[in-house]
């Protein structure tokens, strides 16, 4: 469920709040995810946002196979057309690290530090 434009001033004192919340729901997210994945490889398939907008044809063609669908090229660029039908990856996956200022970057760090250095995500100091 969205939050209205609204409501988010309500709910969020700062933009660095919103950061914060933002940071640790991710966090667990992503935590138990790699969790599951851990406990289940045959069923756990991970991704990175940026390796499927800069070059998509290969992470498709990995995660058709990893899920035994036919990988020939033109379902390769079926399957993309389609996903960006229904969400277009227009943005640059690591825009928000341009946008913070040092208190959501240190807030967003607090809750998330860790998993950006195991994901290798540049980590600012």
């Amino acid at each position: 469920m969205g939050i209205s434009k609204g409501e988010f001033p309500r709910r969020y004192s700062s933009f660095a709040d919103f950061a914060e919340t933002f940071a640790r729901n991710w966090s667990r997210s992503v935590g138990a995810a790699r969790r599951f994945g851990r406990l289940n490889r045959r069923r756990y398939y991970q991704i990175r946002a940026k390796e499927v907008i800069n070059e998509p044809a290969p992470i498709v063609r990995r995660m058709f196979r990893f899920c035994d669908v036919d990988d020939r090229e033109e379902h390769v660029q079926a399957g993309i057309k389609q996903a960006y039908q229904v969400a277009p990856l227009d943005l640059d996956p690591g825009v928000w690290q341009n946008r913070f200022d040092k208190d959501a970057t240190r807030r967003f760090h607090r809750q998330s530090g860790e998993l950006l250095k195991l994901l290798d995500y540049a980590v600012a100091e």
